[in-house]
């Protein structure tokens, strides 16, 4: 891609130049629309005050405000493009038009330096700088650096100045965030798609991979780049560092907990998209987690209420009082597997992306839960539109 895609009026370049990856105005809309739908940028602007910034106080307004930077990495996710913060620097420097600026908010080409090595290092300080306005107010660990591999003993200190009760706050705020995102994407879906869900719902664990180099299971000098994930691990919770020795194949990650909607097997054509997400370490609370993701869904009055399935981490190996009696209260039939003896019957394979084992033993469906068990192997996630679903953990956005 040319660094000069464009002419100094915003037009795509034709002659001696190629200009190529040229935003399109309708996903950038789509974008936007899905950012100001969700109060996202209520929600951080409201973060940012309660945890004292005062915006009466300092210099000159910023050029790129949360809302443009919130814009930005849905778009990416969008394109299906990393969501990196020089990918979302490469979309001002070299692939918007003077329409794409002016919908972002920013300078027309003419206007200011888009082009030289200066102007390009400038755009990527502030775009990382708004992107932090956002990250700060939602960052669980926000003592802990992610620029280096920190020593095993200034990890340790770091983790010791953390306030339990902040670190709680902020998981609540990013959690609330994730899913204000998921569910205003949702709502670009047609009217006709969304009265078809009846409120069923999957939910399991999946990684997000950190740092290629995990911490270590002895006290060596290095920890993790990524010093607040977890090793994950298939079997069982998924929660490697609990395992007596290390299994074959173990991943440093994040683990997401995700909802999806399912349908039943006349419906099997419909696309079962994510409604709720929470993350934390791999097998760390995977119930309170799966309540977590669910908690915007048993808020809303207006979603329905349908089958619970989750493999047997959620149900039946979690503490009642933690996943199951508020499922029923809030309306779910909880569905999960059965200990030996209790089978009523085996499916050969999985019914639904969160029944990740080989064979499930499920008891036959509660009375009035749309047939899901009947219906062949679902398919996983199909997403007839993207959501901007990765932003837990500003690892991602190196």
């Amino acid at each position: 891609m040319s660094n000069h895609a464009f002419t100094a009026a915003g037009d795509a370049a034709e002659v001696g130049i190629i200009s190529l990856d040229v935003v399109g105005m309708n996903s950038l809309k789509r974008a936007i629309d899905v950012v100001d739908d969700s109060g996202v940028e209520l929600l951080i602007d409201t973060w940012r005050a309660e945890d004292g910034y005062d915006p009466s106080k300092g210099g000159r307004p910023a050029t790129i405000q949360p809302r443009t930077v919130l814009a930005l990495m849905p778009l990416l996710t969008i394109e299906a493009k990393p969501l990196h913060i020089q990918q979302a620097v490469n979309i001002i420097t070299d692939r918007a038009n003077n329409q794409v600026l002016r919908a972002l908010g920013l300078p027309q080409r003419h206007e200011t330096d888009y082009t030289t090595y200066k102007g390009r290092q400038a755009w990527y300080e502030k775009v990382y700088r708004a992107w932090n306005k956002v990250k700060d107010v939602v960052d669980p660990n926000p003592t802990l650096t992610y620029r280096k591999r920190l020593t095993t003993d200034k990890f340790d200190y770091l983790v010791s100045l953390a306030n339990p009760e902040e670190t709680r706050k902020r998981y609540l705020r990013l959690t609330m965030f994730t899913n204000a995102l998921i569910a205003a994407s949702l709502r670009l879906l047609p009217e006709e798609y969304r009265d078809a869900w009846t409120g069923d719902v999957a939910v399991d664990g999946t990684p997000v991979l950190a740092a290629k180099s995990g911490n270590p299971r002895d006290r060596k000098p290095k920890r993790s780049s990524d010093p607040d994930a977890g090793w994950y691990i298939r079997e069982g919770d998924h929660n490697g560092d609990k395992a007596k020795s290390a299994p074959k194949k173990m991943n440093w990650a994040y683990e997401a907990t995700i909802v999806t909607q399912t349908f039943p097997a006349r419906q099997d054509y419909l696309p079962q998209l994510i409604v709720g997400m929470a993350m934390d370490k791999p097998g760390h609370a995977p119930a309170d987690r799966a309540m977590d993701a669910l908690q915007h869904l048993i808020a809303d009055e207006s979603v329905p209420k349908g089958a619970y399935i989750g493999d047997h981490i959620y149900y039946p190996t979690s503490k009642p009082e933690k996943l199951q009696i508020p499922l029923r209260k809030a309306g779910y039939k909880v569905m999960g597997d059965l200990v030996k003896g209790q089978m009523a019957y085996r499916l050969p394979t999985t019914v639904h992306s969160s029944l990740t084992a080989p064979s499930a033993s499920l008891a036959g469906p509660p009375a009035g839960a749309s047939p899901v068990l009947c219906s062949p192997p679902a398919r996983w996630i199909e997403t007839s539109i993207t959501i901007f679903s990765t932003v837990a953990k500003h690892s991602l956005f190196k």
